[in-house]
This record gives structure tokens, sequence and C-alpha cells, in this order.
């Protein structure tokens, strides 16, 4: 990953051993809300620094605010983070659980004079701090004794006052510039009972109070926020300077994730869930974690998206567009294609027999994506077809079905429609009567022009299911900026969900998971509803169109672009017939030479192939040998399988396995390399590519390149006893308890090997140096 300036700051501190304790971040929700993909931002942003860097990442609730919180949303923000694939392990912790140590640092600075007891109102409060070109009033109470601010503070946590008759301020500069210093409230009665503590407490600390020292009880060495906070780091200073032991947690703030057409207030998101704009947190047009993954993002998706936004020390809103590619070009790989059909418009095919009914094997996913894979799909004498796919009198540029013209079915035959059957008295288009030509299934018809290829369902096997169409819900990009005197909710997009109740589905989706993700062929990606779909009453949700603007705008270099673009998928030998399926010529080529059929069945039995892998390996004898020779060197059969499938005959595309330039034993030691954790899965790739090209073994291209993981321990441990005799203060330090050097200690090491240490192999041999004496 490319260093940002978060990055950087974190590798000086660990080169000047600022701290004594690994790096340690934190994401420190409030639970008064469900987290949004803004909140992913700071998750990835946090949780990958701690393992880049050897450190540990916290999850605290800063739950100080009684009236707000909820259990409810602990939970959900914990199901959130996990499934966004973060994990905080042991260390689970909440700001309550620190209430009564919040207090004693409190007590601690009235006792030094640093905070007073306030009994101005919350109003007059707000007059005596000034304005950005006045300075502020000091408070009639500001110069009370340290006995009686001891006394009012030990009488507000009693419960003797009422909420508002005092609040504890901290004493620090009324004619700051910084209106935040102009002694702010670290303490407000509330008389109010707390999710976790009940009412064991009625004063509760402010968060600007509770969140540095938070950080310092947990020991945090770098609490990273958004820009909003930037003032209020002032405060975090002054706080955990005064009450903190060095070396103390310092903040650094990053740019927020603001998203066109869509609003990242938690407020503004509450209005829409309690106004009834929405249904509920989780409803899909929602940006919250719960909504997208209702809706069908993945995890990965909103992973990859957040790190293609970055790390930026500016405030500026990143196009949906962006984040629509970067769903689009996740679910282009994970989703298989089937058909279904919103609108339906009966077709009869007339010269169809009425008693005849076939399945027709279609192929789950496009040339362009290396996978296999078929379903059968029924066919019989009556279909739906999209009613938007038939014009009655076609426009110009229509280039679908209408009277007289004829088109394909989608995996199936060329039909022609011949008459239109309307509701006599509103003139609708209820059915249409077509012929078929029997011979045109997998072959183009002579003499015949076929204007498109539409999709379609069987009308007696297909499933009834209800689609929701969510689109963008606001239909302005910035939805804060409104009339005077409007709302954000003025914006909202009228159309943001179409349900469309009789739509019909293949049947193939019966035998999925219900988490499967689909591309309805022409119509988008769709998904079952995680909370009201039900095997007999199916409800899918449309994810995403297909169309992708944000590609149009892009302008990356060949070697860039060719990352994000699918790669060509094989085709595997023998070359199918005229309407057999890739899958089916392999079936056949087996039924004829016993070798393949034999290596299917041990593929499956002893290698630990899935039926799917096994299919395609053996449909072809070179590959059979190929794989052979792979499974001799390393019997890694299910991770050799993907490779082979995903990678290896991707990049091939059409040529035979028998043109590469090296054997399966070649092949099978980059496997090892990846699988053992030498290289990574790009690098592999890269590897890959070199080794087609120029047949070098893998080895060589990665010493050339540079590649390789240092991971031999003997040559590590000299590199470490190196660094040490480099560093004796530190290390004499480090013994002492000054643990946090540790930080040091491994970045001296990735750049003694250039960054090439494996940090998992590091880490053991560091500590096992460092707490040995020679």
């Amino acid at each position: 990953m490319a260093k940002d300036f978060i990055r950087e700051i974190i590798t000086q501190d660990i080169e000047n051993g600022v701290y004594d304790r690994p790096i340690t971040t934190r994401f420190p929700p409030e639970p008064n809300g469900f987290l949004h993909i803004g909140h992913a931002k700071s998750i990835n942003l946090n949780f990958s620094i701690a393992e880049e860097f050897g450190g540990v990442c916290h999850l605290r609730f800063d739950d100080t605010n009684p009236t707000t919180e909820d259990m409810m949303y602990v939970e959900a923000i914990m199901r959130d983070v996990k499934w966004l694939g973060y994990d905080w392990g042991e260390h689970l912790y909440f700001a309550s659980d620190y209430f009564e140590q919040l207090y004693q640092f409190a007590e601690e600075l009235i006792k030094r004079g640093l905070a007073y007891v306030d009994s101005l109102s919350e109003e007059e409060i707000r007059a005596y701090r000034g304005t950005v070109t006045e300075p502020g009033r000091e408070s009639p109470y500001r110069n009370r004794s340290v006995e009686e601010n001891l006394d009012l503070f030990r009488r507000m946590r009693a419960g003797e006052f009422p909420d508002g008759a005092h609040v504890l301020r901290a004493k620090i500069d009324m004619s700051s510039p910084n209106m935040l210093l102009r002694d702010p409230i670290l303490y407000r009665i509330r008389h109010a009972t707390h999710y976790r503590t009940g009412d064991a407490w009625c004063i509760y600390p402010m968060y600007d109070f509770a969140h540095p020292l938070s950080d310092g009880i947990e020991r945090i060495t770098h609490s990273l926020c958004t820009l909003e906070f930037e003032n209020n780091r002032a405060i975090y200073d002054w706080l955990v300077d005064n009450l903190i032991p060095p070396p103390q947690p310092r903040q650094y703030e990053f740019a927020r994730l603001d998203l066109d057409y869509t609003v990242l207030s938690k407020r503004y998101l509450r209005q829409l869930v309690e106004g009834g704009y929405v249904q509920g947190w989780d409803d899909p047009r929602m940006p919250t974690i719960a909504g997208l993954r209702r809706r069908g993002v993945t995890p990965e998706a909103i992973r990859t998206f957040v790190e293609r936004v970055g790390v930026a020390k500016t405030n500026s809103r990143v196009e949906l567009a962006l984040f629509e590619h970067t769903i689009r070009d996740d679910l282009n790989y994970r989703a298989p294609r089937v058909m279904a059909v919103l609108d339906p418009l009966k077709v009869v095919i007339t010269n169809y027999p009425e008693d005849k009914s076939e399945e027709i094997q279609a192929d789950y996913w496009p040339r362009d994506i290396p996978k296999e894979g078929t379903r059968p799909v029924p066919f019989s004498r009556e279909l739906f077809i999209e009613r938007s796919d038939f014009s009655l009198d076609p426009p110009k540029g229509f280039k679908r079905l209408a009277p007289g013209r004829s088109v394909r079915l989608r995996h199936a035959y060329v039909i022609t429609c011949d008459e239109v059957v309307q509701d006599p008295e509103t003139g609708e288009v209820v059915e249409l009567r077509c012929t078929y030509l029997p011979d045109s299934l997998g072959a183009r018809p002579e003499g015949v022009k076929v204007w498109a290829a539409i999709h379609w369902v069987d009308a007696a096997r297909s499933i009834p299911a209800e689609v929701r169409l969510y689109d963008r819900l606001f239909r302005t990009p910035n939805p804060y900026d409104y009339p005077e005197g409007g709302s954000f909710l003025d914006n909202l997009n009228p159309d943001s969900l179409k349900i469309m109740p009789h739509a019909r589905v293949e049947p193939s989706v019966l035998n999925d998971p219900p988490d499967t993700r689909y591309q309805f062929e022409r119509l988008g990606y769709f998904i079952q509803d995680s909370e009201d779909s039900r095997p007999d009453a199916l409800v899918f949700n449309r994810i995403i169109t297909l169309r992708d603007s944000w590609a149009k705008k892009q302008s990356q270099p060949p070697e860039k672009r060719r990352e994000t673009q699918p790669v060509a998928k094989p085709e595997p030998q023998p070359v199918p017939s005229p309407g057999e399926s890739a899958s089916a010529a392999r079936r056949r080529a087996r039924a004829e030479q016993p070798p393949l059929q034999a290596a299917y069945e041990t593929l499956q039995a002893r290698a630990g192939l899935t039926e799917q892998q096994a299919d395609i390996i053996t449909g072809d004898l070179d590959q059979v040998r190929f794989f052979h020779q792979a499974m001799a060197t390393y019997p890694n059969g299910p991770a050799l399988a993907n490779w082979f499938i995903n990678r290896l005959l991707a990049a091939l595309k059409e040529r035979p396995i028998s043109e590469l330039p090296f054997d399966g034993a070649a092949f099978a030691r980059l496997v090892r390399l990846v699988e053992e954790g030498v290289i990574n899965k790009r690098q592999g790739q890269q590897v890959l590519d070199e080794m087609i090209a120029t047949g070098k073994d893998p080895e060589a291209i990665i010493e050339a390149r540079g590649l390789r993981k240092l991971s031999d321990e003997a040559a590590l441990q000299q590199i470490i006893l190196d660094v040490l005799s480099a560093h004796p203060d530190k290390v004499q330090a480090y013994r002492a308890g000054k643990t946090g050097l540790f930080g040091f200690f491994m970045g001296q090491v990735m750049r003694a090997t250039q960054g090439q240490a494996d940090p998992q192999v590091v880490k053991p041999l560091l500590e096992t140096a460092l707490n040995t004496e020679h």
C-alpha cells in the first residue's frame, strides 16, 4: 500500500523511537446510530495501520451520552465491523467502564487549579464565550477555591442538583483565538439512565473530555480522526499533557468521506429513519453499512472503494460513480448470470408442439470471465419476455421485437412476431403470437435478419418474485445544497424505489443459497432481500444497474487499466459443436477417452477438487498431464486448481496448454511460493505473466524483480543482531521497560531488508532477541 501522510508520520515515530509500546490505534464510535460508509474509511484506516505496523486496533464505544445511546447500536456496530472483515480480538472497550477513572481525573484538575464548577446557565455560558472576533469573559465563578469546587463537584455526583444547575469547566484561556479553548465544559449533570451503568451516575463527561483521556487510559499511540475535529486537537493535547504520563497519544486528522447523492450526517440519517422517509437504518437505499449489506454490496467492494479514495488532508466530495464502478467491478466476477423478466409480456410460439418442453443449457458466465458452469433453462410453447422489449409501432432506433421482426431469445431460438393480441377495451398488448426456427438453436439462420437478442423465461416453470429497483436516495449531487427555508429532504429522489410485483425468475435460483448475487441479464445485479424473501415468496433487491458511467472517465495507463479489466475466458478443448456447451463438450470428450474420465474421478476423490474444477481440467489430455505434473511437485489440489483455472487458462485464452514454455512442475513451484507467503497473489500474477512470455523459472523471476519475502530464520536472526548492535542505547531502554521501542526495531529490520523481511517471521525472532541478554 502506498504511503499517505499518516503512515509517514507513524514511520517517522517508529524510527525516532517516540513510543515505548507497539503502534496502537482505535475506532471509537458513539453507539447512537448505525455506521455508514464514511465510518468504513476510518475503520479501514485504523485497522489496516495497526496490522501494517505490527500493532493493535481497539474497538471502543465512546458511550458518554445516556439519552441517545442504546445496546441495539452497540450490537449493530460490532456486527458491521466484523462483516467488513476486521477483528478487534480482545480489545473491546467502553468509555463507560472508565467513568470512575475519568471522575478522578476531573478531581485532579480541580486540585491543581485547572478546572472549576461554573453555575452560569447554558445561555450565559454561551454569551460569556465571546465571538470569533471578540474574546470571552471570565465567569464570576471561575475563581472559586479548590475546596469549594471539590465540594460542589462531589455534590453534583451525589445527585444534589438538578440538570443544568452546574457544570465543570476547564480553566484554560477565555481569550484564546480557538473558541474551543475558552474554558470548555468537561462534565454536566444529567439525571438519565445509562444503558450500561444504569443510575449509578448522574453526571457525565463531555465527549471532548472522555475521548482523549480514554485514549490515554488505553495507551493509544495515534488517535486518527476526521478533519472536523481539527480544532478539538487543542483540547485533546491540553488534557493528555496534563493528565497522561508521556509518551502521550497524539491526534491526527484526515479528510472525511463525502459522497455525491448521499448524506453521511448521523443527524440527517436519523431524520430519514424517524421521519419514515426510509424503512429503517438497514433500508437498502441508506448509506449505512447495514443498508449496503442488505442491498447486496459486498464488504470487499466497500474496502476496495475506501482504499481507492485514499487518505488526504483536504475534504472533497467523491463521485458516487466511483463507488458504483467499484461495486460493478466486484460483482462482475462473483455474480452468475441468470434471466428474469420484470414486466412480463406473454409470448405463444404457435409452431412449437403444445405437449413439448425442453431444457437448454445456458452458461452462467460470459466469455470474458474465467469461470465455468451452466444451468438448465426450461423452454416450452409459452414464454414471458420484457414488455419494454416489444413495440407495436417501433420508433426510429428501436432494434428489438416488433410485428414482422425476428429476434433471438438468449441461449435459445430465433422467433418472429406474427400476431399481436390486444385488450379490446384498453388497446394494451396482452400477448404475442410468434413462430420459431427449430434449427436456430446455437446456429445463425440464413436469410433472416435477427434484430437483437432478448431475455425471457418459461411461463409455466419460471418463479414469481417481487423485485425492488433501488436507485439513488437523492436527486442532486449535494443534498445539503437547498434553498433558504428548505431542507435536505426537499432533495429526496421520489423514484428511489420502484417495486415490480409480478416479475418472473428462471427456476435455477431455487438451487442457490439465498445470499447468492446474480446478474439478471440485461437488467442489473440482484440479490434476495435478507429480511423479506422466502422460498415461497421471493423478493429480490437490485444492487446496482449495469451501466458504468465511471469507466468512461478513467484515463489510466494500460498497465493499471489491466488490473480492473475482465480477463478473457479460455475456450477449453475440445471445441464445442454448434449448440453444444463447453461443459457438454468436455463430458463428450471424457466419454470418448477413458483416461480423461479416470482423471475426472481421481482429482475429486484424491486431490480434493470440486466437481466443477475437475470438469474444467479434464476436458483435454494435455491439461490433465500438466496438472498431474504440478500435483507431483506440490500436492495441494485446490490451490493448484484455483490458479490453473482462474489465472493460467485465463492468460492463455484460446491457446492450448501445450504451447506453454514451462511445465507443470514450474507452475506448481509458483503456486507454492504464493501459498507459503513468499510473494502475494498480485506478484504471483506478474510472475506467471513473465513465465508465459519468457519460460523463465518462477524463482529466477522473483529474484530478478526483488519480490521474495525474506523468511529464512537464520538470515533474519543475523540481521536482527546487527540492528540491535547498532542501537545499544535503545536496546537498553527497551529492556528497562520502554517496550514501545519494539516498533522502532521492527522498522529498522524492515529497512535493513529493503522491506523484504516477512513481518510474521521477524516478530517472534525480534522478541526473543530483545528479551535475551547476550
